[in-house]
């Protein structure tokens, strides 16, 4: 439920946040971070990086570059 509320928004609007500032690109990695630790259930300061490759998750910026790139490359080939 919750990859499905925070996921899904984020991959809605790939084509509206490319090139957006850092300050608010860092608010959408706290916000995936939080999603992370809430479905593991650690709260404690650890790193977050395994809890987001455990979930096979890319970081915010990555995630839009890699839809972007996907939806650039289905136009290309129908």
């Amino acid at each position: 439920m919750v990859v499905l509320l925070v996921l899904s928004r984020l991959d809605f609007g790939n084509t509206t946040l490319t090139g957006i500032p850092a300050y608010l690109l860092q608010r959408l990695h706290l916000i995936m971070n939080a999603t992370a630790r809430l479905i593991f259930l650690s709260w404690k300061c650890d790193l977050i990086s395994p809890l987001l490759s455990q979930l096979h998750w890319l970081k915010a910026s990555k995630r839009i570059t890699y839809k972007v790139a996907v939806l650039v490359y289905k136009c290309q080939h129908g």
